[in-house]
């Protein structure tokens, strides 16, 4: 028997997104789209502003463009949230339009997508990766 909870143990409403995405009309509708989904979403043009706002209230998610105006921000972001304990078991998703970016690029993200995104996909990713962190903190503060 798995100790992962099944999607519907975990009210979607709960899930807490940052979106990270330099592109106003891009942001406007990734932010939409997981606030119809029912997910509490907090959006942001640049990952300075965004970093600030996760240590403030760390979510369960970030989704990021990988190139955010200054160049390699959303991967460096990636990278600074991984460095950090307190927010290194946040599931993170790149958002890229490269086909296939490079390995050492995507390898702090849990998953990335290519542009334009399956908004099933995503909405659906989140769900997913927020549930198996989620399970995951659960079993590491029970001790196993």
């Amino acid at each position: 028997m798995s100790s992962v909870p099944k999607q519907s143990d975990i009210r979607v409403k709960s899930i807490d997104v940052v979106v990270v995405e330099d592109d106003p009309d891009a942001r406007a509708l990734l932010e939409t789209v997981l606030t119809i989904a029912e997910f509490l979403v907090r959006g942001f043009e640049s990952a300075d502003t965004a970093y600030d706002a996760i240590h403030a209230r760390v979510p369960d998610v970030v989704v990021t463009d990988l190139r955010l105006d200054g160049g390699s921000a959303g991967w460096t972001l990636a990278e600074a949230l991984r460095g950090d304990p307190r927010t290194s078991d946040i599931a993170l998703i790149a958002v890229t339009g490269n086909v296939a970016p490079a390995r050492a690029v995507v390898a702090p993200f849990d998953a990335y997508l290519t542009k334009p995104v399956d908004m099933d996909v995503l909405r659906e990713l989140v769900t997913h990766l927020a549930t198996a962190r989620r399970a995951a903190r659960s079993r590491k503060r029970a001790g196993g």
